[in-house]
């Protein structure tokens, strides 16, 4: 296999539509990351707004743009990640892209997972994060850590988890964890282990959770909403990119169409211009023969007549061309 360099602005180069990606930088915590655009896109609504038009002036065209491939990496087109340090980033970057060995195991510790659950959760990478969660699940134990991370991340079954065990452990609430939960959370938490107590409410799930239910209810509701949301973002732009592929295969219709009527156009110009040359012949050898010359006459109106419907046709595929890259646009 030989190695050379193209030139981009040959015409016979085309990109490819699927494995054709674009780079993006991103600055975290003073370090600057250089990756392939498409899965942020592809993953992430929250990317897709922030990134869906191609940076690149000549991308969706196909013509690319030599000098600003150039100038990638350069403070024109860099992401800056606020609040985002540079170790958590490259954390999450070893999930949307792994660099494997012989093992095809992504081994991450416990903090590192929460990291990627975190950013996941902040940009909206449903698989990522259900990934995390996953992940998180048997690892995660500590009541407090099941409430903060829980809330951080809008999984409510944690936060529930959390608050339940506090409940029922004998030991008190301390100081320091109510600081981390809040007090107003530790105040309501003393309330419902102070109604299991004295009996007027049972103990176990079956009783402590219709209480967590009733005193955390706008907390647990908000969290799920906007899980919820997160999730609604998701399919919506899982339906455009399935909506745009369909487009686009429309429109890659309608150029073969265009393609094989201008051809057509073209066979029928050469047949006319052939046509109106053995006329033009046919006068000068048949002067004598009238009937043959009226009927060799007749013969270019009728074929200009069929280029006017071909040229209609091939004019109508234009304007359907034109109406689909709008609406994929």
């Amino acid at each position: 296999m030989a190695l050379s360099v193209a030139e981009t602005t040959d015409p016979a180069i085309v990109k490819d539509a699927v494995y054709f990606w674009e780079n993006v930088s991103f600055l975290a915590g003073g370090i600057l990351f250089r990756v392939p655009r498409h899965p942020f896109i592809q993953g992430s609504p929250h990317f897709a707004k922030e990134l869906g038009a191609s940076a690149n002036p000549g991308f969706d065209s196909g013509e690319l743009d030599c000098e600003w491939e150039r100038i990638q990496g350069s403070a024109e087109s860099i992401v800056t990640l606020e609040d985002v340090g540079a170790e958590d980033f490259r954390t999450f970057l070893k999930v949307i892209f792994p660099i494997h060995s012989k093992s095809i195991s992504l081994h991450l510790t416990k903090e590192e997972w929460i990291a990627v659950l975190r950013l996941s959760t902040r940009w909206e990478f449903v698989d990522i994060r259900k990934l995390a969660i996953q992940q998180l699940d048997p690892e995660l134990s500590d009541p407090i850590e099941l409430i903060s991370v829980g809330r951080l991340t809008y999984v409510v079954r944690w936060v529930l988890a959390g608050f339940a065990a506090l409940v029922e452990r004998p030991e008190i609430i301390s100081e320091a964890e109510s600081e981390e939960i809040g007090p107003r959370s530790a105040i309501r938490l003393y309330i419902i282990r102070h109604r299991v107590a004295i009996g007027l409410t049972e103990g176990g799930a079956a009783g402590i959770e219709p209480e967590l239910q009733l005193r955390f209810g706008d907390e647990i509701r908000a969290m799920r909403d906007k899980e919820t949301q997160m999730l609604q973002e998701q399919e919506a732009m899982a339906a455009l990119e399935s909506r745009t592929a369909v487009l686009q295969a429309q429109e890659r219709q309608m150029s073969l169409e265009l393609e094989g009527g201008q051809v057509r156009m073209q066979d029928m110009e050469e047949g006319y211009r052939d046509l109106v040359s053995r006329i033009e012949r046919g006068f000068h050898e048949t002067k004598s023969d009238g009937r043959r010359r009226k009927r060799l006459a007749k013969e270019i109106p009728a074929l200009a007549a069929k280029q006017d419907v071909l040229r209609e046709q091939i004019q109508s595929i234009c304007e359907e061309r034109a109406r689909l890259s709008v609406r994929i646009a």
